[in-house]
């Protein structure tokens, strides 16, 4: 699992978009054709997936995108782990000539995960954004203890989601739960860190309307933040 900071993907459009784009920086010597970004499907992201081991004395690395221009950050801010391992603010590129690099600092050495979107707006006239995904994040969703098999633990890895495509839609499947008629609460937690604001904010609830064994399925989408929840009845309670 991994480590998230910063920046989300533009709506979901129904054809993926296709595009050269690569990653450049120090751990590539800052050659262009290295390492090239593949687009995911379904949006206007494209992500390159990069082993980082090396750094500066200070512990960054420097990169920026290449997409016809060199993309970097105008600010000369760093991109940096913070202590939640989740950050919410954006990181808008800039492709003028003067732009600077993007400072990384590389806490955890291991595969770092960059997403660049190259058509925030669907028109490609709003500033490209980029977005790194550290190592080792966990999502864990918690929440009734009917549901989830403890009472609201961050911690419990029975609960984990896991992205089984590689596609930033993390997913949960809970199979042959008994639910009572009601409703059940759950967020879905990032590095069991309740100071993270539990992510995604809000509760969820899942509605059970009949009593019975249910299919669960939770799912959280990175790019868009979305939280998803479903119940499939599968076998009605007997009432005596």
């Amino acid at each position: 699992m991994k480590k998230i900071f910063s920046l989300f993907c533009a709506a979901l459009m129904s054809v993926a978009v296709m595009a050269d784009h690569y990653i450049a920086g120090s751990f590539t010597n800052w050659a262009t054709d290295q390492v090239a970004m593949t687009a995911i499907e379904g949006t206007t992201c494209s992500k390159a997936t990069i082993d980082i081991q090396e750094t500066d004395e200070y512990g960054y690395v420097q990169f920026k995108v290449v997409d016809g221009a060199w993309y970097g950050l105008g600010t000369g801010a760093a991109m940096e782990n913070t202590r939640f391992g989740w950050g919410l603010s954006n990181r808008n590129s800039d492709d003028s000539g003067d732009a600077d690099n993007i400072s990384l600092h590389v806490a955890t050495k291991g595969e770092y995960t960059f997403i660049y979107n190259y058509d925030v707006n669907g028109d490609q006239t709003y500033a490209k954004t980029i977005s790194v995904i550290f190592p080792n994040t966990q999502f864990v969703a918690a929440g009734s203890e009917g549901l989830f098999g403890s009472d609201w633990s961050a911690t419990d890895t029975n609960n984990q989601l896991t992205d089984t495509d590689d596609d930033l839609v993390y997913s949960l499947v809970k199979e042959g739960v008994e639910l009572a008629e009601g409703n059940y609460e759950f967020k879905v937690v990032a590095n069991s860190d309740w100071d993270n604001a539990a992510f995604p904010g809000s509760n969820k609830t899942i509605a059970i309307a009949k009593s019975g064994i249910y299919d669960v399925t939770i799912t959280f989408n990175v790019l868009t933040q979305a939280v998803t929840a479903e119940a499939e009845l599968k076998e009605e309670a007997v009432v005596l």
